[in-house]
């Protein structure tokens, strides 16, 4: 803890763990200022736990979790999720975190959560795994696979021992080191898919009831909120294919399965990458850059499928 500057920071209830040591529990664990600005998790265990010079392996899986208003200020750019059919942003003051408001939700109930991280120097990969299951919100996941990552491990671990000072003035440094890291780097798989557990369903309801234009001499209001919510919906797929086409071919199909995500035709809908041919990660770039992104999602073959 006084390593990686936690000190103050974190106290916990209880620790137990295995008589060989492969798995810790702790319960009771609040990290941060309290009911301020923190964390708090029932309980978190730890597994598959290796550490030594050239090899960092934890998975992480938390249960309970509560989180502050504060301390969910970092994810509001998770509301543009809920924001393309969401209400606008007057009753975002009433909480921090977008997707609840959106989906007429001003309480966030205690979720679960969990991380996986293996970064071996020897095997030049790394791979990792995330999920979080949010209840009357969203279950999402996503797992990668990096091949020919050069000494991430090692650098992540002289970062860490290099404390703050030593890393802000050596930033010129650590760009180069993580450049060398990444420079031969190359994205193997990636998965990420999203579940809705009642967030976007709700959002879809609460957009038709109180973002349509109603007519009152146009007949049944319940008819008017359906139909604009069908052609809303239908021109933004038309916007979203038409952008596709021009950029990203591949995942046109993914405008039809977002419109049945908000319709509730599907539950979710899943992005998978496993590519055919070596894709650098340093390629990456462009994709977001306005580089070469045709050829570089070419080579990434992205498929896009409804759950």
């Amino acid at each position: 803890m006084y390593d990686n500057q936690l000190n103050g920071t974190i106290s916990w209830a209880s620790v137990s763990s295995s008589p060989f040591g492969g798995k810790v529990v702790i319960k009771g664990v609040e990290l941060g200022d309290g009911k301020a600005g923190g964390l708090r998790a029932d309980k978190v265990t730890l597994t598959d736990l290796i550490n030594d010079d050239s090899r960092t392996r934890v998975r992480i899986e938390a249960t309970g979790v509560q989180a502050s208003n504060g301390s969910l200020q970092s994810l509001q750019s998770l509301g543009a999720m809920a924001s393309i059919m969401g209400m606008g942003g007057g009753l975002r003051s009433m909480n921090n975190f977008g997707p609840l408001l959106s989906s007429g939700r001003n309480e966030l109930k205690p979720f679960d959560f969990m991380l996986s991280l293996d970064l071996d120097d020897d095997a030049t990969r790394a791979t990792g795994e995330t999920f979080v299951d949010m209840p009357d919100l969203f279950t999402f996941s996503a797992s990668y696979r990096v091949d020919n990552v050069k000494g991430l491990h090692r650098l992540v671990n002289d970062l860490q021992r290099g404390g703050k000072v030593a890393t802000y003035a050596g930033l010129g440094v650590t760009a180069q080191s993580l450049h060398g890291a990444f420079a031969r780097a190359e994205l193997s798989e990636l998965k990420v898919s999203f579940q809705d557990n009642g967030m976007v369903k709700r959002s879809a309801l609460l957009h038709q009831r109180y973002a349509t234009p109603l007519d009152p001499t146009a007949g049944s209001a319940d008819k008017q909120r359906q139909a604009w919510f069908e052609r809303s919906l239908d021109n933004w797929q038309k916007s979203c294919e038409s952008g596709m086409r021009a950029n990203a071919s591949m995942l046109t199909d993914g405008c039809e399965l977002m419109v049945k995500l908000f319709k509730g035709k599907n539950d979710g809908i899943q992005l998978s990458i496993d590519p055919k041919e070596p894709v650098r990660v340093m390629d990456l770039v462009s994709v977001f850059g306005g580089g070469n992104s045709r050829q570089v999602l070419a080579r990434l073959d992205p498929k896009v499928s409804s759950l």
